[in-house]
């Protein structure tokens, strides 16, 4: 058996892969054209929220779908399961639901509004300790456990992560202690409201759209009252005001704005609901994928090779650690599989082997222990007589 092979394509790993696509191009393009709209955090926070909340298109389409699909019957169980007034457990588990919904909203909302108040701090492809806190958090929540192929990969992809880093910020004077505890306080929040998506999917039937939905118009009110705030304090700090009269000011086109606007919109939409149906398929460390694809190439288009003296082997140091952490992610996904030191063992492929491999040998067990019994079944006396003996013939 070769060290490499592979194993099995799943589609749906194509969640994760459009979601952090999106980020991406849309980070390029905000990056390149560079909107008004991002200099002011409130009016972006409000942003993100519409984006978000553009997932209750979909959620009111596969209702409908579902809503025909359904029989008469079905339907009535339904009713009787859910609208039945002394059924105090779903009641339970309803306001449990959303308040774990709101909680992890207001974890998104603190992290973004971090983000987007200090970006001049913030530090992109930190991925690295998201890694390690959702391990940790998804631990004591969710008791979940990774498979070793999946503990290698990520192990590699953290070791990767971190020579990334020091590549990239070394003779960088963007960061310093008080970048780091920044960074560290939105990552801690960002893990922790991954888990608690995760948990709520799992173990309180909620769907990603709904927690998207509530997400995103969580966001939508904040930054709403947070704009109102700030225009009652003064007028240095009325953010929405600021923001029209740079749009009349500046040599800016408004289609051009709107565009950016729908673009940001589009890809928030994608990056958060693609990254809460991944965790609802896989693992909570799915969405360590989108945070590759969404901030990894970034690095490529921030150096200057002016004022970079390292600009050539910065760059060739990041081709190859991007080539590595490729391998790592096929290898997490399944769609490589090394066979060395039992990392094989327990793919989906494998597992399914031995499974049906189990079944066979029972069914076989069983066919072999049923003809032994009939071979050694007594036979009666009724039968016995029935039998002619060597006389009468």
């Amino acid at each position: 058996m070769s060290l490499i092979s592979l194993g099995e394509i799943n589609k749906n790993i194509l969640y994760p892969i459009i979601g952090g696509l999106s980020k991406l191009i849309a980070e390029f393009i905000l990056f390149i054209k560079e909107p008004q709209f991002t200099k002011y955090p409130f009016i972006l926070g409000a942003v993100t929220g519409f984006g978000m909340f553009l997932s209750i298109i979909p959620f009111i389409i596969l209702k409908i779908k579902l809503r025909k699909e359904n029989t008469e019957k079905q339907a009535n169980d339904k009713l009787l399961i859910y609208n039945n007034p002394d059924d105090v457990f779903h009641r339970k588990v309803f306001c449990i639901k959303y308040l774990l919904i709101f909680c992890a909203s207001l974890l998104d909302f603190s992290q973004k509004s971090l983000t987007f108040l200090f970006p001049a701090k913030i530090i992109n492809n930190f991925w690295v300790f998201d890694i390690l806190f959702i391990t940790f958090f998804s631990r004591i929540v969710i008791k979940s456990k990774l498979y070793s192929y999946q503990l290698f990969s990520l192990g590699m992809i953290i070791i990767l992560g971190i020579i990334f880093n020091i590549v990239n910020l070394v003779n960088s004077g963007d960061f310093n202690f008080i970048s780091f505890i920044l960074v560290m306080s939105i990552e801690i929040i960002f893990s922790l409201e991954i888990v608690i998506e995760k948990y709520t999917m799992e173990y309180k039937f909620c769907s990603p759209y709904e927690i998207c939905i509530f997400e995103g118009l969580f966001e939508i009110i904040a930054n709403v009252i947070l704009l109102i705030i700030s225009h009652n304090i003064g007028k240095d700090d009325d953010e929405f005001f600021n923001y029209i009269n740079d749009l009349q000011k500046k040599e800016v086109s408004i289609k051009v704005e709107i565009i950016l606007l729908f673009v940001s919109m589009v890809s928030r939409l994608f990056f958060k609901l693609f990254s809460l149906i991944t965790i609802n398929l896989y693992t909570s460390s799915h969405v360590v994928i989108l945070l590759i694809l969404g901030e990894i190439m970034l690095i490529f288009i921030k150096g200057n090779k002016e004022e970079d003296k390292l600009y050539i082997f910065r760059i060739s140091c990041n081709i190859l650690l991007v080539v590595l952490l490729f391998l790592m992610f096929l290898v997490f996904t399944e769609f490589v599989e090394l066979n060395f030191c039992g990392l094989q063992k327990y793919t989906k492929k494998n597992i399914e082997k031995r499974a049906l491999t189990e079944i066979s040998l029972d069914i076989e067990k069983n066919n072999n222990e049923d003809f032994r019994d009939s071979c050694l079944e007594p036979i009666n006396d009724e039968e016995e007589n029935e039998i002619p003996s060597q006389k009468e013939i």
